[in-house]
């Protein structure tokens, strides 16, 4: 087993050539150079059992009060990084340090010093917003008397009111489920802070009010020792939050750490176009082409319902449908073929829907518009940069928003906003 993994390992470690960036932190690091920052990560691996190299011979060191950012798209090991620093699973070869102590013989010590805000809300959906943050304060060992000012003060900082922090957190918006998220990884002060894609959900100024917090805690207090200050990984799909916060980056992709260095130097090695990025509006029962699609699925529906009368009772945008039915009903509409290909159990977006229609209950007909008219307005957007720009690159999509890679040979940056604010309301764009 072991002979198989090592195998495996130097294989795909072989395929790619190392960046000379990441050469030279790989030779700091094992050289002894980095052994006095608080993070440092030798040679860490993880390789699945179905042979997933999902981090691959990352090395790199942090040092006190410096906020690292890893880059990367879905799926480029950023994640399963942050697993192993949290000693969630151990891995497969190499070695984290973590203030000194190793991650995979110490995790009691490692944990004690660090605050970790997951990729996915971990929240009690019985327990208030105050509840929780109280409850991790007094894990971090804040004193007993002080545990209520501490948490009411933290729930302020990260803009949570106290009616929010009175609520059960399982009436929150995605929004506020990521803002409590952060305020259970950072009360108590921890010298390690891990925040897996911490700013996701965030409306614009909420997420600056997140970034401050960051640098607040970077910057420690005044006259603390740098070397007491706190280190940050921070992981995240935004160059501008690396641009904000980190002034070292390093980009991953494929599980191995392909870049590294500040913001400006890998523009400067690796810019070859410009970054666009658009984001659709979300959905809203008063839009347009909302209503337009519901009745053509409402038409549908009512055909679906001839001679049944217990249903006919019920009002058609309450309707749910089953996976013929939903299939029928989205043949019903222009433009259906590629919303058809969606509803499978393999599509990352598709998927929700086909489980919907499958269970017993069946997809409501408004999830069902709404997904569609989302799929549509993004099918949009995709459409514009393959008419007006065929040799750009879409380079990662979440929900509504996507990311474009368009070359800047013979482009303005003036010409392509310009496209863009022309066809802002055509797009529906956000």
């Amino acid at each position: 087993r072991r002979q198989k993994v090592k195998n495996v390992i130097s294989q795909q470690n072989s395929t790619s050539a190392i960046d000379e960036d990441v050469a030279a932190e790989t030779e700091r690091v094992l050289s002894g150079e980095s052994d006095d920052d608080l993070i440092v990560l030798k040679e860490l691996t993880k390789l699945f059992g179905n042979g997933k190299l999902a981090v691959d011979h990352m090395s790199f060191g942090i040092a006190p009060g410096t906020c690292f950012g890893l880059l990367g798209i879905n799926g480029a090991g950023k994640t399963t990084a942050m697993s192993m620093l949290t000693a969630e699973f151990p891995p497969t070869s190499g070695e984290a340090m973590l203030a000194g102590f190793s991650v995979t013989n110490e995790p009691e010590q490692t944990r004690k010093r660090i605050g970790y805000c997951p990729q996915f809300d971990a929240h009690f959906m019985n327990m208030t917003g105050r509840e929780h943050v109280e409850l991790y304060a007094s894990i971090k060992g804040v004193p007993k008397d002080h545990v209520k000012e501490v948490a009411a003060d933290k729930l302020t900082e990260v803009g949570l009111s106290e009616f929010d922090g009175d609520c059960l957190s399982g009436s929150y918006s995605g929004g506020m489920k990521r803002k409590l998220s952060v305020a259970c990884a950072t009360i108590g002060q921890p010298q390690i802070l891990l925040m897996d894609e911490p700013s996701t959900g965030m409306d614009p100024i909420a997420r600056r009010d997140l970034w401050s917090i960051i640098s607040k805690m970077v910057g420690g207090e005044p006259g603390q020792s740098p070397t007491e200050k706190t280190s940050i990984i921070l992981t995240t799909h935004s160059m501008e939050e690396c641009e904000a916060l980190c002034p070292i980056i390093g980009i991953m992709a494929g599980g191995k750490l392909r870049c590294l260095g500040s913001a400006q130097h890998l523009k400067s090695r690796f810019g070859k176009g410009f970054q666009v990025e658009m984001k659709c509006k979300e959905v809203d029962t008063d839009d347009a082409d909302y209503q337009s699609t519901l009745r053509v699925l409402c038409e549908q529906v009512d055909a679906f319902r001839l001679g049944d009368v217990e249903d006919a009772a019920e009002p058609l945008d309450s309707a749910f449908l089953s996976l013929d039915q939903t299939i029928a009903a989205i043949q019903s509409l222009a433009n259906n073929d590629f919303l058809l290909s969606m509803i499978t159990p393999e599509d990352p977006a598709g998927y929700v829907i086909y489980k919907a229609a499958t269970s017993d209950v069946g997809v409501s007909l408004a999830e069902l518009a709404a997904f569609c008219i989302e799929e549509l307005r993004v099918r949009a957007a995709i459409d514009f940069f393959a008419d007006n720009y065929p040799s750009s690159v879409l380079r990662e999509r979440q929900e509504t928003k996507v990311r474009y890679e368009v070359p800047s040979e013979g482009i303005r940056i003036s010409s392509l906003f310009a496209a863009i604010e022309n066809t802002k309301e055509r797009l529906v764009l956000a």
